[in-house]
Formats: C-alpha cells, structure tokens, sequence
C-alpha cells in the first residue's frame, strides 16, 4: 500500500510518498520540496493573486503526476496559513478540486498546532517542551507535560511575513534585526504561560533543522542525524553570531543550509533566540518528523 501526504506550506509545498509492506514496514520512496512562497502572493484586499493560484495549481499538477506513476492508493493533501488566510480561501479549494482533482484539508491554528506538538512527543524522548513551528506564514507554540498537550497558540507571522514587514534585503540591518527582535519578544512575554518556565525549547521544520546542520558542521558531529540534536543556549548563540557575520553570498552556499532559506535563516534564528529568552531555555532541541515530512 502506498500513500502520499501533500503539505500545502506559506513557504515550501512537500509531497512526502511512502510505500507499507508487512515485510518491511513503512518506508518513504520520495520526497519533493517546492519553495513556492505562496505568503508572497496575498494582496492587500486579503485574497491570493491569480498568480499565487496559478503557481499553486501548477505545482499540485506535479505532484499529481508523480503520485499516478506511483500509483498511490491514498492521498492526504493539508494547506496551512497561506491559504488559510486568504480571503478566497474557498475559491483556492474549489479550484484545486475542480482542475487538479485534489481535495485539500485546511488545517486550522489549533489543528497545526496539534500535529507539531504530536510529531514531537511521540518521536522524542524529552518529557516536558515548548515546541515551536515556525513557517512562512504563521508560527505555533505549545507546551506540553509528561507527554500531554497542555497550551497552545498560534501567531499569524513567519518567516515570510516578517520579512516583507521588517526587512528590505536579503539580510538585516542592525535597526531593523532590533526592531524585529522588539516586536516578536512583546508578542511572546504576552503569553503568561511561556515567561520563564525553563523549558528546553523544541524547533520544528525546515529553518530548526538548517540551524542543527549548521552546527554540526561546525563541530564536526557524526553524520548521524538530525532528530533529537540538541544545542546548549551557549551553542545556539554560536550558531547566530556565525550567521549574522556571512555575507548573502556565504550563505547560499553554506553547508548545512538550503540555499532556498539564506534570506530567511536570520529571521527564523531571531524568533527561536527571542523564545528562548522569554522561556529561560536550557537548550534547543530539534525534530525531524512533522505534517511537512507525512508523520
């Protein structure tokens, strides 16, 4: 049996295949990462362009036709903040029904915000977290304890957003990093349950895993994976100090970053340090399983 998640993201859009046998279980036979930005594509009135419609049609078209060669008996298409804050939302899911024959769930604040904090509890061995999920349009928090979910809230900002609201190039300028640092940190400290609970903070997607793979180049780790990887507060800041002094084009060809997040990295890195703070965490942990990886 074979299936297919399809994750509709502001930044990427991913579709993950895996094939179940008895035996040898679950494997995953392809994945296919798109950077779309589809966050770019709101106007003013709220609605996405016809041209955000039209990249996104085209893309899921793909990934159609790699599905049918698969021969995918089941498939799970999820779209988040993008499409979830557009205005014309249900024209967006109609048309993708209509034309591409693709039925699209869209996952509400608290739906994604669940599926982070499952990814994580489930696969990993840290009892008590403050997980966070930064995409390209919105940003999920939650805490849990012992294993249970017990806070959760979303914020309408991501990497995408923040960049188109505070940040003119491809990387920041000391004015606007303390002014985007000013606004995230007023954002978090309103949220009583975050202030100070020393936590480790968890860091899901794309943006928290190039940071792991940044540092682990750096120290030389054995190639050993990403999930569960683990950095002191002290190596976090060792990580953002290196990246703040690369220039646009170190970045790009950085090991451990795809090059589709160097305008993006120091923005996501901001919002995890600012958290961090806000929590007084011990450490950042990493997760590699999530809606974006089908699990």
């Amino acid at each position: 049996m074979r299936t297919a998640i399809i994750d509709i993201g502001s930044n990427t859009i991913r579709l993950v295949v895996y094939d179940f046998s008895d035996e040898l279980g679950l494997r995953e036979i392809d994945n296919i990462k798109v950077v779309a930005r589809l966050r770019n594509y709101l106007q003013a009135d709220g609605n996405m362009s016809v041209e955000g419609i039209q990249l996104l049609a085209k893309n899921l078209r793909m990934f159609k036709q790699i599905i049918d060669d698969y021969q995918v008996a089941d498939v799970q298409a999820f779209a988040t903040a993008a499409v979830r804050q557009a205005s014309n939302r249900e024209h967006i899911l109609d048309m993708m029904y209509k034309e591409v024959d693709l039925e699209i769930t869209l996952l509400s604040e608290d739906e994604e915000a669940f599926f982070g904090f499952f990814g994580v509890a489930y696969t990993m061995k840290t009892p008590s977290a403050i997980t966070i999920d930064i995409g390209g349009g919105s940003t999920e928090i939650t805490c849990y304890e012992r294993k249970e979910l017990v806070h959760s809230i979303s914020f309408p900002v991501g990497t995408v957003s923040l960049k188109q609201q505070f940040v003119k190039d491809n990387r920041m300028t000391g004015k606007e990093k303390t002014s985007l640092n000013q606004y995230i940190k007023e954002q978090f400290e309103q949220v009583e349950w975050l202030k100070d609970c020393k936590l480790p903070v968890i860091g899901i997607g794309g943006s928290a895993r190039n940071i792991g793979q940044v540092h682990q180049n750096r120290t030389n780790y054995p190639a050993t994976g990403i999930h569960q990887y683990e950095l002191s507060y002290e190596a976090f800041d060792d990580v953002k100090e290196y990246i703040e002094q690369l220039s646009f084009d170190e970045l790009q060809q950085l090991d451990g970053l795809s090059s589709d997040r160097a305008d993006i990295i120091e923005i996501a890195i901001e919002v995890f340090s600012a958290l961090m703070t806000v929590v007084q965490a011990p450490s950042f942990q990493i997760v590699k399983k999530g809606l974006g990886k089908g699990q």
